[in-house]
This record gives C-alpha cells, structure tokens and sequence, in this order.
C-alpha cells in the first residue's frame, strides 16, 4: 500500500519526460494550458492511499466508522471515492448535503455538523434522510425538534459538548475550550437532556460530539478528550439510565511537515 502524507507533494508526482510535473498521470503544463489558472489539481491515488492509512490505523476497532470532512472539498466524485473506501461524509451546509445525495451517497452514514443551520438547511436535511445532527445549542435544539414534528420524523442527534480541552494550535482553530461558541458547555448537558426527555419528543439522543480543534501536531489532547467524553456519557447514564451508544471525537490531526522536495 502506498503511504500518503497530506503536508507533501502528491504520492503520484514525477518530473516527467518534457521536464514537467506530472500528477496522476496529466501534466501539469498541458492542465494549465486547457484549463487555465489557478488550477486546483486532486489526485485520487493520494485521497484513497490516505483513507486507507486510516483504515488501517483504527483496524482493530470494528465500530469505528471514518468522516469525510465534506468542507475540505466537495464534489459527487469525492462522494463516490468515500463511499466506496467505506467512510462517512460530515456535512456543514445544505449544498453539501444537496451535492451527497445528488451523488447517491448513502445518507444514513452522514452528519449535519455546524453551529448555525437554518430552519431550510435543517428541513433539507430531514427530508433528504440525513443519518445523525450534531446539535450545538439550545435554539437549535428546539428548532430542531419543531422541524421534526413538522415532516412527522424523529431525527437521531449527538449533542456537541465543549470538553474544556485547550489544543496547542493557533487560537482562531481551537474549538475545544470553555468559552468556545461551539456546543455545550458540559455544565448545560443535564438541561439540555431533561428537554429532550420532557418535551423534545421528536429528538432520539445517541451520544456525544465533540471536536478540540484544526492543524494539531499533539495526541495526547485526543486522549483527554474521549476521557471527558466517557467520564460524562457515565454520569449520564447513572442519573438518567440512558445509555448512549456513540461518540464523534472531531478530526484536526495533522502530521508534523515533511520534505517538499521533488
């Protein structure tokens, strides 16, 4: 299997025959010259080596599913390639959400993540089978309990706690820390819980979101993070017996950077 590292050059680059880069196969001048520039080149043996090297990684788990950050770049061609590599697409917007099922894309394997949706985005979604919602708030949480009733559906939801874990990354990407606009500060879980016990009947609970950050070199804050995750998914299940069956621990993991040259 080839090995990809995101921070270097394509694993399909060369410096060809004309003395042009080349990348899977199409040369970079001839791109330029049809196409014009800027250009942006994907390479689909770097994207499913990558998927493949985390597949690997987590091998041992077997309840363990991948998500796509569909933000990073999104096209029906992407969808196709993470179906197939078996992974799952979290989405932040109704065009991607219109661009994965215009695609064909499973919709039971997606996520509605993001801390500002629509009452549109959010009955999009509904309608179009969307599989999990992370939820971020309390406005949300009730908007979207409306728009449930409304298309007479129980929408299954995560609810995004902030863990308290501050990521050694620029502090514009830190997501995880108290103050944080985005989720649950963990001292709002209980009442958010009760709401969806009491009156949010049209809300089916499945566990906890959470996600500490971007470009982060250190793993350790990971280990800290499913053990706030678990810590709380145990206090929940002592004072409400209600057992939640998943956890969505973010990504932002990035390896350190590597050699640029050709």
């Amino acid at each position: 299997m080839i090995t990809a590292n995101e921070n270097i050059k394509p694993v399909t680059t060369r410096i060809n025959e004309q003395g042009n880069i080349e990348i899977g196969g199409c040369d970079l001048i001839e791109l330029a010259n049809e196409y014009n520039t800027p250009l942006y080149i994907f390479d689909e043996t770097t994207i499913r080596s990558m998927t493949q090297s985390y597949k690997e990684a987590f091998k041992s788990y077997p309840n363990m599913r991948m998500m796509f950050a569909a933000k990073a770049f999104m096209t029906k061609a992407i969808c196709k390639i993470m179906e197939q590599e078996g992974f799952g697409l979290d989405l932040c917007s109704g065009g991607e959400i219109y661009t994965a099922k215009s695609s064909g894309f499973d919709m039971s394997k997606t996520l509605f993540n993001g801390n500002n949706k629509s009452y549109d985005e959010i009955d999009f979604a509904i309608k179009s089978g969307i599989g999990t919602i992370s939820v971020d708030n309390f406005f949300e949480l009730a908007l979207l309990n409306n728009v449930a009733a409304n298309n007479n559906k129980k929408v299954r939801i995560l609810l995004r706690v902030t863990p308290g874990i501050e990521c050694h990354t620029h502090e514009y990407i830190q997501t995880g820390h108290l103050d944080s606009k985005f989720g649950f500060d963990l001292t709002q879980v209980d009442e958010a819980i009760e709401l969806i016990k009491e009156e949010y009947s049209n809300i089916e609970l499945a566990g906890l979101h959470a996600h500490i950050g971007s470009q982060i070199f250190e793993k350790q804050v990971y280990f800290d993070e499913v053990g706030v995750l678990f810590k709380e998914m145990k206090r929940i299940k002592e004072k409400y017996n209600i057992t939640l069956h998943e956890v969505n621990l973010g990504g932002g993991l990035r390896k350190r950077q590597a050699d640029f040259r050709l």
